[in-house]
């Protein structure tokens, strides 16, 4: 999907512009899709840990992630 590869790119770009969900995770929404790709900025590089369906159970997000 080419929202996804914008929202990527976005990261990349400016990963500490995005808010922080859950300790050391931060969100970015994608454009014209009910989705969220869900990520960790560490030192040189920035991990996806997640691309989530943002109308899921939350308590399955936090499940995912081990803080």
């Amino acid at each position: 999907m080419l929202c996804v590869e914008q929202a990527n790119d976005r990261i990349h770009d400016y990963p500490e512009a995005f808010p922080v969900i859950l300790p050391g995770v931060r969100r970015a929404l994608v454009r014209r899709y009910p989705y969220g790709v869900f990520f960790r900025v560490r030192p040189m590089r920035v991990e996806v840990e997640a691309i989530f369906h943002l109308l899921t159970d939350p308590a399955r997000l936090s499940d995912r992630f081990d803080t």
